[in-house]
């Protein structure tokens, strides 16, 4: 199964390619306040309520102590790098890039994972508490762990667009993607010989990871198809010819024709 992360450029150059890892999020930073929400709907337990005070605080102690690493992935509609609302949001408006990740590759040490459920109607359970329990720690951790679907792996439908599969560590500061990354995708406002482009060249020459252009789709009426159909690729061994005569023609994209050109007649 494939992942999908979208990032800027010179992120993924400097220090995702170098240091072979994506940094965990605070999890109280989650784009859907529901999340938190849900959380507090939480005071409605029946606990005693100085009982309640002193569960609820440590709760959003521990719930919070949690981090959160967030990707796409394809369903049926569409591939998780073909999703012009990731492409707006986390893609510098569709000018960086999207790096695609073998999920059997990636770390899970320490990490709960799995894809998010939708729905608009949810509940949680109150906690379980018994008159004897002094430990109000170890009744949030346990709480946790028996409702860690509804926790973390729940959200509204109003975020079925985002096709999210979502990682959770509290250990964790970073995920090890050492050997995970196979592709990486460039937005439909990256250019051939823009310099990000020459730089991504030059990073992914010797690395078995292949690169793809996006471009827009269009009917042939020349109207743009729906937003499921938006995009398509670009495979570097399969663009037109004409592409590697023009960079070949112009001096300072040389190494690129260059290394095109083995792509091209399958040297790489």
């Amino acid at each position: 199964m494939k992942l999908y992360h979208y990032t800027k450029c010179d992120i993924f150059i400097d220090k995702i390619l170098r240091d072979k890892r994506l940094k965990f999020g605070d999890f109280k930073e989650t784009n859907d306040p529901s999340e938190f929400i849900r959380y507090c709907s939480l005071a409605g337990s029946t606990l005693p309520h100085n009982k309640q005070e002193l569960l609820s605080e440590q709760f959003f102690k521990e719930i919070f102590s949690y981090k959160a690493l967030c990707f796409s992935m394809s369903n049926d509609k569409r591939e998780g790098w073909q999703l012009p609302c990731m492409w707006a949001h986390y893609g510098n408006n569709h000018k960086d890039i999207c790096i695609e990740l073998d999920l059997d590759q990636l770390s899970k040490i320490n990490i709960i994972s799995g894809p998010i459920h939708y729905d608009d109607s949810y509940s949680i359970s109150n906690f379980n508490f018994e008159s004897g329990d002094s430990d109000e720690k170890k009744i949030v951790n346990d709480y946790i762990i028996e409702n860690t679907e509804q926790l973390f792996f729940k959200k509204e439908r109003d975020w079925e667009i985002e096709q999210e599969y979502r990682f959770i560590s509290k250990s964790e500061e970073y995920l090890d993607i050492t050997n995970a990354i196979t592709a990486v995708y460039m937005g439909v406002r990256n250019l051939w010989n823009s310099e990000r482009a020459k730089s991504l060249y030059k990073f992914l020459e010797n690395k078995s990871i292949e690169l793809y252009f996006l471009e827009s789709k269009r009917e042939n009426n020349g109207r743009y198809l729906n937003s499921y159909e938006l995009y398509s690729y670009i495979d570097v061994r399969d663009r037109n010819i004409a592409i590697f005569e023009k960079l070949r023609n112009e001096k300072e994209n040389r190494d690129i024709y260059n290394y095109l050109t083995r792509i091209y007649l399958g040297l790489i």
